[in-house]
């Protein structure tokens, strides 16, 4: 009966409405549901190098320590990566005299350039994994000094040229 008393101008204006609420729908499924599913469900094969950003995510969403387990969260930037091995770690802490040194699992959290800061930002993320110990490697590499010395280098032959 309601339907009769609408206008053709009504109707295309709730169907639009309609096909809108759907589209927005759908994209907000696949966006939230099916796209982390194909993403991150699947085994990470990439090498650190090939994509960092998402071997991040993948590892930051696939970390959990069990109950029974200890674990070390390994931070610091991408440089900082080949300076300390969590497999060796872990070997290292389970054959050391460490009291419950068996239980202890070592695990990498690090994105290209992480600093400090960043680390403070994934906090409420790594308080959740519930680790033991959590250490940020600092490579010499990470403080730029090349780009300081280079900076001061460039003062002094600035200062030099007006004399």
């Amino acid at each position: 009966m309601l339907q009769g008393k609408m206008n053709s101008e009504t109707r295309v204006k709730i169907k639009t409405i309609w096909i809108s609420l759907l589209l927005l729908l759908g994209f907000l499924f696949l966006d939230r549901v099916l796209f982390p599913i194909a993403l991150f469900e699947f085994p990470n094969e990439l090498e650190w190098d090939t994509s960092p950003w998402y071997n991040f995510l993948h590892k930051q969403r696939n970390i959990r320590f069990e109950k029974d387990e200890k674990g070390i969260l390994i931070a610091g930037s991408s440089v900082a990566l080949y300076s300390a091995y969590p497999k060796q770690i872990t070997d290292e802490v389970r054959t050391s005299n460490i009291k419950d040194g068996e239980k202890f699992r070592a695990e990498f959290y690090s994105h290209p350039a992480l600093s400090p800061t960043d680390l403070y930002y994934y906090s409420d993320d790594i308080l959740n994994k519930k680790p033991e110990l959590v250490v940020y490697v600092l490579n010499p590499a990470d403080l730029q000094l090349d780009y300081i010395q280079k900076k001061n280098i460039l003062k002094l032959v600035s200062t030099n040229k007006r004399d």
